[in-house]
């Protein structure tokens, strides 16, 4: 997908949830995550769990994402 314009410019939230069990340094993800923990307009959290966090750890991003509603 291509944007008109960085992420970050969009007037909107964002949060980058990071499944840290098998993380693999380099490649794509591990980017990705640089990018949002390095930028102030990212919320950035991690979770112990392979890529199948809604499988293994469904709590944690459940409660993650309400916490960030407030």
């Amino acid at each position: 997908m291509r944007l008109s314009r960085p992420v970050e410019e969009w007037p909107l939230g964002r949060t980058y949830l990071r499944a840290v069990r098998e993380d693999v340094t380099g490649g794509a993800f591990a980017a990705a995550a640089a990018r949002a923990r390095g930028s102030a307009a990212w919320r950035y959290a991690e979770i112990d769990s392979t890529d199948l966090v809604p499988q293994n750890r469904p709590d944690e991003p459940a409660r993650i994402l309400l916490d960030l509603a407030g």
